[in-house]
């Protein structure tokens, strides 16, 4: 979610994300709500990526963690979503929340056992 403030900080760290990142940019969409949140009475840009590796080497480089997804650095709240369009992973980053969405196939799968989601203290 493009959150990033509109001070000189916030805009140029919009455009260092959207450099390193454009690449595997799909699309920018004006939204309303996203994973975790409720409807908001304005619209927000949700940007779109094509998942894969060159993309997670990136966003890997630039931060410590899923709760780092918060402006000015980096976009809010990162969604991974599965191909039909459902949640796979989703995050609220300033309130560090963060959650997997597993099939059951999914569940199954040890390699998914060894990812632990945790809440820190802010």
């Amino acid at each position: 979610m493009d959150l990033f403030p509109q001070s000189k900080k916030g805009r140029e760290a919009r455009e260092r994300f959207l450099m390193g990142t454009k690449p595997y940019l799909l699309g920018i969409n004006d939204v309303n709500s996203w994973p975790g949140t409720g409807g908001l009475k304005k619209t927000v840009p949700l940007w779109r990526f094509a998942m894969g590796a060159g993309l997670v080497d990136l966003l890997v480089v630039q931060t410590k963690g899923l709760y780092d997804f918060r402006a000015p650095k980096l976009p809010e709240d990162l969604v991974v979503y599965r191909a039909d369009g459902s949640v796979l992973l989703g995050s609220v980053a300033h309130e560090y929340m963060g959650w997997m969405n597993l099939t059951a196939e999914e569940k199954a799968d040890t390699r998914l056992g060894l990812v632990e989601l945790r809440s820190r203290g802010k």
